[in-house]
């Protein structure tokens, strides 16, 4: 899935993050997380960030999961030890 957005994922160093208008942080848990403050720097939290968030979202969510468990197939599913 594309969201039309260039990805580049050069090396920084903090001070370039003076130039920086939005950021976002990406990780095995945090997935895509907009980033507010980083290093005394405050980053708005705006359209284009929020677009690379939910398009991120959308391209590995599985609809069907909840939290007390999964839908497969319209079956409810319990992770091990949680009855339902």
């Amino acid at each position: 899935m594309s969201s039309g957005v260039e990805v580049v994922e050069p090396t920084i160093s903090p001070n370039e993050m003076s130039e920086f208008t939005h950021c976002f942080i990406t990780a095995t848990a945090a997935e895509v997380a907009p980033a507010g403050w980083i290093v005394g720097r405050y980053f708005r939290v705006g359209e284009e960030t929020m677009a690379v968030v939910e398009s991120y979202e959308k391209a590995v969510r599985m609809p069907e999961v909840n939290c007390a468990g999964a839908l497969v197939r319209g079956k409810q599913i319990a992770p091990a030890g949680l009855a339902l």
